[in-house]
């Protein structure tokens, strides 16, 4: 199973509890945010509706050891500052655990 995160935001669902219970089935994760649940309006990880951190505690709990990935679809910004920052908010995310 591949966990998208910002779909997970975009339907209002609760994203670590979700992992939590998906366990071992779980292969990928691809980080997203969104800024409101019921809109696919993609924004910078850690500024809109998702629980990155809870979903990141949630995977460590699991003993994930897959790949993560990330995706953001900046239309009013530059794609390779987006890329730069969201890439340090993971990395920053995943030391923390």
């Amino acid at each position: 199973m591949a966990i998208d995160t910002g779909w997970l935001g975009t339907q209002g669902v609760d994203a670590p509890k979700f992992v939590e219970a998906c366990g071992s089935f779980v292969h990928h994760v691809h980080f997203k945010d969104v800024q409101a649940a019921g809109k696919h309006e993609t924004c910078l990880l850690g500024e809109g509706v998702v629980d990155l951190p809870g979903v990141a505690r949630a995977l460590a709990k699991l003993g994930y050891q897959g790949w993560y990935a990330w995706e953001d679809e900046p239309e009013d910004r530059n794609p390779m500052l987006s890329a730069a920052r969201n890439r340090e908010f993971i990395e920053k995310l995943l030391v923390a655990l």
